[in-house]
């Protein structure tokens, strides 16, 4: 009782995929359920991009600082690695906050 797709990849191979009911057909809560999540979506992404500016700005403002004080020439080696573990960090956060809804 579902519905009969044809799906092809890049060989030119093609597929004829059954779905179930349940995928071909929507329920009136459907398209609710599909805003709130993009709207949820959409509200973590602007805040792991506004949080990563400020990571971003704080590891400049200090790499600013490093050079003035002399230490400009492994500044920038340990100002990636600290940024790449600043964001890993910032995203292990989000994740948790978002299991934990």
């Amino acid at each position: 009782m579902g519905r009969l797709v044809a799906v092809g990849n890049q060989r030119g191979t093609t597929y004829l995929v059954e779905f179930s009911e349940n995928l071909s057909v929507c329920n009136k809560n459907d398209k609710m359920l599909l805003t709130a999540m993009f709207e949820r979506e959409t509200r973590r992404e602007k805040i792991l991009e506004a949080r990563n500016r400020e990571i971003r700005l704080k590891l400049k403002t200090k790499a600013q600082a490093d050079e003035g004080a002399g230490e400009g020439a492994e500044g920038g080696e340990g100002t990636a690695e600290m940024e790449i573990a600043a964001t890993d960090a910032t995203f292990m956060n989000c994740q948790s906050r978002r299991i934990q809804q």
